[in-house]
């Protein structure tokens, strides 16, 4: 919440609880598991969506789709990161490492294409699925 304070957002109670109960989560979250927890606590759907909507409008929420086909979203910094996503219980751990400059000059070289902006979401197992084998 503090970043978008300091980018000039204006700080309301739907958006401050929204944004608590985003970072409490394991990872990524369903569309469906936020408005249960939201709903219940006296947040309407539409102000659920539309806030979601925002934070992804903003950058700081992405979407991806697991291996099921689930729909997740997580929360990311606003500085430059990756994510590595279990396709079985969702987590999402971000890292920085990114060897872009190389990759877009390879990808330009191939394509003729010149690179522009780049995003790199990794799927896979989480240690502990595989340790649970779930």
């Amino acid at each position: 919440m503090e970043h978008l304070v300091s980018i000039g957002v204006r700080d309301t109670a739907v958006r401050r609880e929204l944004c608590a109960w985003i970072c409490s989560q394991r990872g990524g979250f369903d569309i469906r598991a936020a408005i249960d927890a939201l709903e219940s606590a006296g947040m309407s759907k539409p102000s659920i969506y539309r806030n979601i909507a925002f934070l992804e409008d903003q950058g700081l929420l992405r979407t991806t789709v697991t291996e099921d086909g689930t729909r997740l979203r997580f929360p990311v910094k606003p500085e430059h990161s990756h994510q590595i996503i279990c396709d079985r219980c969702g987590n999402v751990e971000e890292f920085s490492t990114c060897g872009w400059p190389l990759i877009g000059e390879l990808l330009a070289l191939q394509t003729g294409f010149k690179p522009t902006s780049h995003h790199m979401e990794v799927h896979g197992v989480c240690a502990d699925c595989q340790k649970n084998k779930r």
